[in-house]
């Protein structure tokens, strides 16, 4: 075989669980080359003519790699998964799990192999509709969320290809953090022309990304009303904030409740004086970081950090239809446990074969993985039923809690004793309802706001004093939604945010605009 597809295989060799875009194999076979025409494209003093010859090049290049794709795809080798932003191809083993090719030509033979993922002890469960992995088909060689610093991007072009190259290491969603620092630098056009691009791109990928606005950082030249004036399928804001930052900015505030009511989206608010580090939310559900964590990872390698890691694998549990089948709580814990386990077999595999997997990801920060938790997220599991007390599922779940993290610290122990330092920490969240999922149906209620004495009524105080205990429990991350009603004036919205803030310890909770102009009894289910 030819030099040149000899050192295509053996890159899929290399790596069998990896996705390939057309340019990165070139740089991998041709790495002088690729170097010479990344310099003279680059070089801002490079003259028309040199940059003319190293885009010829580079298209040679390319149609010599094609050349060879297109074969090894007809030969059943590999695959054309996808294409990217400008019709960038991506390419991934045609081999399924557990398979060898032997591949003998002109002299030459290579053996490639995917190797197999190992069952996990939840299969049975997932059968029965009890457990549900998050994107099952790349369980292990994707992590569910990423997090990305904004001030470290110069060009919104350089981002945007960051984000891009980000997707193929995760099945979930990318937080944008502080993402008004690049309103400074950027105009209001430039900043929606970008949003666009990466909403159409996480429709294409089946991606969720969340910006992050850090209230502390924002003046009233950053028009953010106009950028909550586009309507985003993808998107979502998050604004962090302090109690004292929501009074300071009351007309800011007012601005962007009254586009988000025009577009009747949704907006996400963090209380920054309950939890410091940043939320991010998915498809799958809310993520966030263990705050005296973030505050190490803030003090000792944030300033060089272009990014980490925050969520790795997730298994959500249905509990209303393990509990259709009268299962006792010994037998819940059982799965529970299982659950675990299973998390534990991910978490080993990604951070043995974490550059291979997550190439993107390990370019953000040498230490990546650092600060990432596996998910346990609960979906149906009794808050706001009539038929559950809450506080004896309140109690179930605080008791598997506790023993779930001295597993998880033991195994740690047990790794460490063995000379093998890793880190193996689970959180609890809740689940999203998400589309064509096998969950049962919803069983509990909207929390719908008409106004501010709405929140005065004892059945939605008694809601939101079940729903603190939750946060304190649910480590990984929760949220509450509120849905907005009637006809609101902004200020009385912001009348109502500032209740909450002030009445409740409610880290994180969002306000759905979607069924304003809509009067709808209180205690109308989902």
């Amino acid at each position: 075989m030819k030099q040149t597809e000899y050192n295509i295989l053996n890159l899929f060799k290399d790596n069998p669980n990896n996705e390939f875009s057309t340019s990165k194999i070139v740089k991998s076979v041709f790495p002088e080359e690729f170097e010479k025409v990344k310099t003279s494209l680059s070089d801002n003093i490079s003259s028309k003519e040199n940059i003319k010859q190293a885009k010829k090049l580079k298209a040679q290049l390319h149609r010599r790699v094609l050349y060879y794709l297109n074969k090894l795809i007809d030969e059943g080798i590999i695959e054309l998964r996808r294409e990217g932003a400008k019709g960038e191809k991506f390419f991934a083993l045609g081999v399924k799990d557990g398979e060898r090719f032997v591949i003998d030509k002109y002299k030459r033979r290579i053996i490639i192999e995917k190797p197999i993922m190992p069952a996990v002890p939840i299969e049975g469960y997932e059968q029965k509709g009890y457990v549900l992995r998050h994107s099952p088909d790349n369980w292990v060689e994707r992590l569910n969320s990423i997090l990305l610093e904004s001030d470290k991007q110069d060009k919104l072009k350089d981002y945007y290809k960051l984000i891009i190259d980000c997707f193929s290491d995760i099945n979930d969603v990318i937080s944008l953090n502080d993402f008004e620092l690049l309103l400074e630098n950027n105009s209001l056009t430039d900043i929606k022309n970008f949003l666009s691009k990466i909403d159409k791109m996480c429709q294409d990928y089946g991606k969720k990304i969340s910006c992050t606005i850090d209230m502390t950082n924002v003046n009233s030249k950053m028009n953010l009303h106009d950028l909550m004036s586009a309507d985003y399928n993808n998107i979502n804001f998050i604004f962090d904030f302090r109690i004292s930052e929501l009074r300071d900015n009351k007309e800011i505030f007012q601005r962007v409740i009254d586009a988000a009511c025009k577009t009747k989206s949704m907006l996400y608010f963090k209380n920054q004086d309950l939890h410091s580090a940043p939320y991010i939310v998915g498809k799958a559900g809310p993520y966030t970081f263990n705050p005296q964590e973030w505050c190490i990872y803030t003090k000792n390698s944030r300033s060089i950090s272009k990014g980490i890691v925050c969520g790795q694998a997730s298994a959500a549990i249905d509990v209303y239809k393990f509990g259709v089948d009268n299962k006792s709580a010994s037998q819940f814990k059982v799965m529970l446990m299982a659950v675990v386990r299973a998390l534990l077999t991910a978490n080993s595999m990604q951070r043995r074969k974490s550059v291979d997997f997550f190439s993107a990801s390990a370019n953000l920060n040498p230490n990546f993985l650092n600060y990432c938790r596996s998910y346990i997220r609960f979906w149906n599991y009794g808050w706001k039923q009539k038929d559950i007390d809450p506080e004896d599922r309140y109690s179930l779940i605080k008791n598997l809690e506790g023993e779930v993290q001295n597993f998880a610290s033991s195994q740690e122990t047990i790794y460490l004793s063995c000379g093998i330092p890793t880190r193996f920490k689970v959180s609890f969240s809740c689940e999203f309802r998400r589309e064509n999922s096998k969950m049962s149906d919803p069983r509990f209620k909207k929390v719908l706001l008409t106004d501010n004495a709405s929140l005065q009524s004892d059945q939605i105080r008694k809601i939101l004093q079940d729903k603190e205990k939750l946060f304190e429990l649910f480590s990984g991350g929760d949220r509450i939604r509120f849905t907005r009603l009637g006809m609101p004036k902004p200020e009385d919205v912001w009348r109502e945010i500032n209740t909450i803030y002030t009445a409740y310890k409610i880290p994180f909770f969002c306000y759905d605009f979607s069924k304003i102009h809509k009067n709808v009894k209180l205690t109308d289910f989902v």
